[in-house]
């Protein structure tokens, strides 16, 4: 009698979206949505996987495709794939980048907030030089050269966003694009004798604006 009720309760269960091959060609990626029964649909926010003039944007085998129920097609009989993750060609993004992939999460904000746990941690022991603005408050530890900068988001001011930087590059976890999808973002390392002056935190923004149009055009 437990065994049947076991296997009542877990065929009645919600399955999570299940991995499955991509496409070997699509121009537009689903990130999905779920149901009020917990599966996973098409219908979720769509991105490009290609330039307006037909240039492949992503990095091949980096997508997560997932299993639906059903899938769309675009307007030239294309399939639309569920994915859970994409990773950008940063040499095609026509930006200065060196990481952008973009993932689906249950709760943006929270994966932001994460993200920022550290750079509060830094500010909270007392010890880094402070760097202050308007719109960004920048934590340097002069020894190591390396640095953090909170900078005001552009998709929502509840979000956090926060940028770490050191000797290899700057590097931002989680950027909150919407309640359920996250941008995780790589630059250079930046140049110049002070690891944190207002210019960096200038230029971290300017570059965090430059990935804001860019992510527009793939909409």
């Amino acid at each position: 009698m437990k065994a049947t009720l076991l296997i009542i309760l877990f065929c009645a269960a919600p399955l999570p979206a299940l991995a499955e091959d991509c496409p070997d060609y699509y121009r537009f990626v689903d990130f999905g949505q779920k149901g009020a029964d917990g599966v996973t649909y098409r219908g979720g926010p769509i991105l490009r996987a290609e330039s307006l003039a037909g240039s492949p944007l992503l990095i091949d085998g980096q997508t997560q495709c997932v299993t639906v129920p059903s899938r769309a097609s675009d307007g030239h009989g294309n399939p639309i794939p569920v994915v859970t993750s994409i990773t950008y060609d940063p040499a095609r993004t026509g930006l200065d980048l060196t990481e952008l992939r973009i993932s689906h999460s249950d709760n943006a904000a929270t994966a932001a907030s994460q993200s920022a746990d550290l750079h509060r941690a830094i500010l909270a022991a007392g010890h880094a030089v402070q760097t202050r603005g308007p719109d960004y408050l920048c934590a340097a530890d002069i020894a190591s050269r390396a640095f953090s900068c909170q900078v005001a988001s552009p998709y929502d001011s509840a979000y956090d966003l926060v940028i770490y930087c050191d000797e290899t590059g700057c590097r931002a976890p989680a950027i909150a694009l919407q309640n359920d999808l996250v941008a995780t973002v790589g630059w250079p390392a930046m140049t110049g004798p002070d690891p944190a002056p207002q210019s960096s935190a200038e230029t971290l923004i300017t570059q965090v604006q430059e990935l804001v149009s860019f992510l527009a055009t793939l909409r």
